[in-house]
């Protein structure tokens, strides 16, 4: 569903479209503004998040041991890696210098049609329902505002799933001042919006490359269009990190210790490879669409369902996992993703054989 455009002097709302791929809120929403331009442009993700990376060694903490390769360091870099958005980092020291408060600030950038990601404290925001004061630092996205009620609109992890909701100026003060000294991967506020100074296509050759990458387990290299230059998108390190294919073997080893710790899983690992799956069924659907595909009769989209439909599968075993702590159903997980690591190598070698060399 598309959020339509509006804008009068008291309130405006910047377009975006739900996402798909509801995965991290970096990605999600990067997704959610080229989506709410057109298909095309929705598609640069096809290219930009086929590779995925993952660590030899699982981390010690919470940090993510799987990820986009494009995502690597969850950070806002990947905002500036799209070609299709002008980004900017603002220092916190302008706000004095500019407007009264944050959300003064907020609605200066909305009006000039700019998307807001900044650090808050959740606490401060009744929507979250955090019950304690402590450091529930979190980035937060801002895509509208309402002066008639001074209100802002958002869209995060509100009642577990991702949903728009207004704040108040007085919430998002609080939460910003009482978050602001936690920078996080932010750095500051970061803004973000649509631009057309640099033109961009679907290559079909490009994409072929990153399916190669993906497959040879190499790290992915990207066309930046801004700087007309080829550079790396993401780790590049395999020292530490695992590439494509070689991903499947951080997930043995996290099984490995969950069965020796008895330890929950770590859902957000097997939902980022489900909505991998959707990605690439995806893709080939916009290809096929296109003419990129040469003799196949859907036969290909059917099989990556197949495989899209199997990582479901996963996902809910890994969630039944965390409610019983079977260990029958550590080994039903070992036998998905064997399962789902073989039949996507296949479809992958035979999608690279179908894929035409011709940019239309």
């Amino acid at each position: 569903m598309t959020i339509s455009y509006k804008a009068v002097m008291n309130k405006k709302i910047l377009p975006l479209t739900d996402s798909p791929y509801d995965t991290f809120n970096s990605q999600r929403n990067l997704h959610s503004i080229l989506l709410a331009s057109n298909e095309d442009e929705a598609a640069w993700v096809y290219n930009a998040f086929i590779q995925l990376f993952s660590t030899k060694e699982l981390p010690h903490s919470n940090m993510l041991a799987f990820n986009f390769n494009i995502d690597s360091s969850h950070t806002t870099t990947m905002y500036d890696k799209c070609p299709l958005l002008e980004c900017f980092n603002v220092c916190e020291e302008l706000i004095p210098l500019t407007c009264k408060d944050i959300s003064e600030l907020c609605v200066y950038f909305i009006k000039n049609d700019y998307y807001i990601t900044l650090t808050v404290n959740k606490y401060y925001i009744k929507k979250y329902g955090v019950e304690e004061e402590s450091t529930c630092f979190h980035d937060i996205f801002i895509y509208g505002y309402d002066l008639q009620t001074n209100q802002l609109l958002a869209i995060d992890y509100f009642d577990y799933k991702p949903r728009s909701h207004w704040i108040s100026f007085d919430e998002l003060k609080n939460a910003y001042e009482n978050g602001k000294s936690f920078v996080g991967f932010i750095n500051g506020i970061f803004i973000m919006r649509k631009t057309d100074k640099y033109k961009w296509k679907f290559d079909i050759n490009n994409f072929k490359a990153n399916i190669e990458a993906y497959i040879n387990c190499q790290p992915i290299v990207l066309y930046n269009y801004k700087y007309n230059d080829e550079y790396d998108y993401g780790y590049n390190d395999h020292t530490n990190h695992y590439f494509g294919f070689d991903c499947y073997k951080t997930f043995h080893l996290f099984l490995d210790e969950v069965e020796k710790y008895n330890i929950g899983v770590d859902l957000r690992m097997f939902h980022l490879l489900m909505k991998h799956k959707l990605l690439l069924l995806n893709s080939v659907d916009y290809i096929t669409k296109n003419k990129y595909i040469i003799n196949d009769n859907h036969d290909l989209f059917n099989k990556f369902n197949e495989i899209y439909t199997e990582s479901r599968l996963l996902f809910n075993s890994a969630l039944k996992y965390n409610l019983f702590r079977k260990k029958s159903i550590i080994e039903k997980l070992r036998k998905l993703l064997y399962k789902i690591e073989s039949a996507e190598r296949s479809v992958l070698k035979e999608l690279i054989s179908k894929l035409s060399h011709k940019i239309l």
